[in-house]
């Protein structure tokens, strides 16, 4: 939001401190076609911060397992129709969007 705004200093500090300080990381594809951070692709701040983030992924996807839960609701009626849903979860934390 900050880069849209024109403030591109103020965007790559907020950036480096949630990449680097904070340790979180976006997805590299994202960074580099979301319309959010057009305005920060001509520094070279941001595809050194981009690089942290694609080694993360890569990390991430190495460390990860996938895994299958199946979660229970009481059942309040009879003789209804069971309904399964699979949900995946795009890369979040399963945890994270189990209740949605």
């Amino acid at each position: 939001m900050v880069s849209r705004l024109g403030d591109s200093e103020l965007a790559m500090m907020l950036m480096r401190e949630v990449i680097v300080d904070k340790e979180y990381w976006y997805g590299y594809e994202y960074l580099l076609d979301d319309d959010d951070s057009k305005t920060l692709r001509d520094l070279p701040k941001f595809y050194s911060l981009a690089a942290i983030c694609r080694e993360r992924k890569i990390e991430a996807k190495m460390d990860s397992k996938p895994s299958f839960k199946i979660r229970r609701t009481v059942e309040l009626v009879t003789h209804r129709p069971r309904l399964l849903l699979a949900l995946h979860n795009n890369g979040d934390s399963g945890a994270f969007i189990e209740n949605y």
